[in-house]
């Protein structure tokens, strides 16, 4: 997503795609604010990977769980 531009414009239109069938678009392997920034300008609704934290049990992780509108 960060290497082309093209790239970039498969994320988005895989998110409007996500967001017209209403659903919800969550982003996985998420490691770099960069990456981040731009998922937020895409209007993605939630994110998971390093960026967020390692791998915990899910009853941690369900504390931490955020819409993207909160980050």
């Amino acid at each position: 997503m960060l290497e082309s531009k093209k790239n970039g414009n498969i994320v988005a239109t895989i998110i409007d795609l996500v967001h017209n069938m209403r659903l919800t678009a969550v982003a996985e392997g998420v490691e770099e604010e960069e990456q981040l920034i731009l998922l937020k300008a895409y209007k993605c609704d939630f994110i998971q990977g390093y960026y967020t934290g390692r791998p915990m049990p899910s009853e941690q992780a369900m504390e931490l769980v955020k819409p993207m509108h909160e980050c």
